[in-house]
């Protein structure tokens, strides 16, 4: 019964705060640019399959355009690449396409925050279970 009421709800607060960007009366704070982790052997969690803490351990570089794009590449390979919109706390994000994407939930919702060039962002809602790890495990460093 969760997983249907999850099933509904994601979308439902998605397109919530979708539309509450749209109709925003202040333009939304989220930065775009571009913004680099490494993820070591060592974080990666012993339980995660081979193939999956394999494809972990690598550099991302995650790019978010001003025209509501970002895409992921690792290890200097496109990974994941879709849409996002945020409000002042929520960075709603959607993958469309690439070989990393996340099939099973496409959107995930994340609570943002940016300090001087470090974003961390903290999972609210995604049930991709190797996304939220990659992007929330450490702080991005802003490079552009």
């Amino acid at each position: 019964m969760f997983a249907e009421i999850r099933r509904f709800m994601i979308p439902l607060v998605a397109s919530l705060l979708l539309f509450s960007v749209g109709h925003a009366k202040e333009p939304q704070p989220f930065p775009a640019g571009v913004y680099s982790i490494t993820i070591n052997a060592r974080e990666v969690p012993a339980d995660a399959p081979a193939d999956v803490r394999q494809a972990l351990i690598a550099k991302y570089v995650l790019t978010f355009s001003a025209n509501g794009r970002f895409k992921t590449v690792t290890n200097g390979e496109l990974d994941a690449a879709g849409r996002y919109a945020s409000t002042a706390k929520h960075l709603v994000i959607t993958d469309e396409t690439g070989p990393g994407h996340c099939k099973v939930t496409a959107t995930g919702i994340y609570k943002w925050r940016l300090e001087t060039d470090k974003l961390t962002l903290e999972a609210v809602d995604d049930g991709c279970k190797w996304r939220p790890f990659s992007i929330t495990l450490k702080k991005w460093t802003k490079e552009k």
